[in-house]
């Protein structure tokens, strides 16, 4: 860091989970040829979960500098919701999926979410592994 430069970050977790594992693979498959999402690496930041109950796929990390905008690498990680609808529009309601988001920043007051779209049994199953204690856990 420059000295004097000022960084505020949070602490986020964003997690999405598919109905089926061949669901996820799809919707990896489209988001990883994003060329942002390639530019920036971002594949490399989700842990992706393929032998539970339910297949998903999460990002969680402390002190980030959590910025969404356009060309940035946090609206590139929230990209694969995008991916996951085009999927959901074009194959209906068969193809189910959940997105669960929760970013508190250093500031005490300053707490986003949770933010959450989708089946009630998917969301359900996200948010029952995330607690928020002014800390993310995440039992996945």
């Amino acid at each position: 860091m420059i000295f004097g430069e000022v960084t505020y970050t949070s602490d986020v977790f964003f997690g999405v989970a598919f109905r089926n594992a061949e669901a996820m693979r799809e919707v990896l498959a489209v988001y990883a040829m994003d060329p942002l999402v390639q530019k920036l690496n971002i594949m490399d930041k989700w842990t992706l979960r393929f032998d539970g109950e339910v297949p998903l796929m999460f990002y969680k990390e402390d002190g980030v500098n959590w910025s969404p905008g356009p060309g940035g690498w946090s609206n590139a990680l929230m990209g694969v919701r995008e991916t996951a609808g085009v999927f959901r529009k074009e194959r209906g309601s068969d193809f189910d999926y959940a997105c669960y988001l929760l970013r508190f920043g250093e500031n005490y007051d300053d707490v986003d979410g949770p933010h959450y779209e989708g089946p009630t049994d998917l969301v359900s199953y996200l948010s029952e592994k995330v607690t928020f204690n002014r800390s993310i856990e995440v039992n996945l």
